[in-house]
């Protein structure tokens, strides 16, 4: 009787362990990234980091900054007077309900997550998170499309949606949303 109970006892205690584990561990969805990509991207954003470029360590204090691309230098107004919060090598230029709107310092990229449900959401978000970097910049269209500048829906927003870099609608290689 005594080893009946014994065994009773240690598949209870497996059972309840098997359902804190579970519970403890049901919601974690890992980061999807887009095709051709490895590695995780940093925890402050849902996009993949690019190899490195120069670009400035230290914060410019002049109107404007260059900042360097595989076509050369782009002059853009110095965002930096603005005081944006910045995490580590990451400067928040935007953070809205629909999109945020990120620099990084390391490589020179900017990251541009839509905060949107459905395409007709994101392709709302892309178009007001493109004024505002236009502004933001003070360059032509022309001029950001030489930009490494990455549009995508993080995962948590749309699994369907997410893993693509849409582009800006308006350069060339776009994807339609």
């Amino acid at each position: 009787m005594r080893k009946l109970i014994s065994i009773g006892i240690i598949v209870l205690a497996v059972v309840l362990l098997g359902i804190v584990l579970y519970l403890l561990f049901r919601g974690r969805v890992k980061p999807t990234l887009p095709p051709g990509t490895s590695g995780t991207p940093p925890p402050s954003t849902p996009f993949p980091q690019t190899p490195s470029v120069p670009s400035p360590t230290v914060v410019p204090t002049d109107d404007t900054f260059v900042i360097q691309t595989s076509e050369g230098g782009v002059v853009v107004r110095n965002f930096y007077k603005d005081n944006p919060p910045m995490y580590g090598s990451n400067v928040m230029l935007r953070d809205t309900s629909e999109y945020h709107i990120e620099y990084v310092r390391d490589n020179g990229q900017f990251l541009i997550a839509l905060l949107a449900y459905t395409s007709e959401e994101a392709a709302t978000a892309r178009k007001k998170a493109e004024a505002d970097l236009l502004q933001l910049l003070s360059v032509s269209r022309d001029t950001i499309c030489s930009l490494d500048i990455w549009v995508s829906v993080p995962a948590s927003y749309s699994e369907t949606l997410a893993g693509t870099d849409y582009g800006l609608s308006f350069c060339p290689g776009a994807v339609a949303l």
